[in-house]
């Protein structure tokens, strides 16, 4: 994939193209929406080939591959008027919003593939739930993850819980996949998401 597009330059959009930049020796164009105008213009001036649209609908027509990164409730302000061809590829990154939701919003036929990608991905150290799997949304986020696809089972599911998102089923194992490099530290249990015990609760080794 060599450009990519990303509309909401948030903390998750700044996270995504300095883990892209971070990834390897041929880095993809990179267009940001004007929106989040300060981080996209930092993001511009730190890394080459990185450009700011005029608008929105620009960042989409430049772009294979569009990031969907706004905020749940800007999402019809900032979409309103765009038009997505199908033969784009459109992933969704916005917390508690589903696909067929983005689908309506955009009215488009486009490939559009949910992905849940952590801060971390800025390092990659994290891994990224994708749904439904796609070659090149897998590659995308395998870039910054150093890492293959794994399949994703129960230590998943409380993030794609958290996250808000009932419409879709990504709890069903075989077709959730985990794109990424898991973090070196592994917190207590048996997956890299589970949490530490509060202060003042002992584990289980020392009851």
């Amino acid at each position: 994939m060599k450009r990519i597009g990303i509309i909401g330059v948030g903390e998750i959009g700044r996270a995504i193209v300095t883990g892209l930049r971070h990834g390897g020796d041929e880095f993809p164009e990179v267009f940001l929406s004007p929106r989040g105008a300060r981080t996209a213009t930092e993001l511009s001036a730190c890394y080459e080939g990185v450009q700011v649209c005029a608008d929105n609908q620009e960042v989409v027509d430049r772009s294979e591959l569009v990031i969907i990164a706004v905020r749940r409730e800007g999402r019809h302000d900032a979409l309103a008027g765009v038009r997505v061809d199908d033969g784009k590829i459109v992933v969704n990154v916005m917390a508690g919003v589903g696909n067929d939701d983005l689908r309506q919003t955009l009215a488009t036929g486009a490939p559009l593939v949910r992905a849940i990608p952590l801060p971390a991905i800025r390092e990659r150290r994290s891994v990224t739930v994708v749904y439904p799997a796609h070659s090149e949304v897998n590659s995308l986020f395998e870039r910054p993850g150093r890492g293959p696809p794994r399949r994703g089972r129960g230590r998943f599911q409380r993030l794609l819980r958290a996250d808000g998102d009932a419409d879709h089923p990504l709890l069903v194992p075989r077709h959730a996949h985990v794109v990424g490099r898991r973090p070196r530290h592994r917190l207590r249990g048996r997956g890299p998401l589970r949490s530490r015990p509060l202060p003042g609760r002992r584990s289980r080794a020392e009851r």
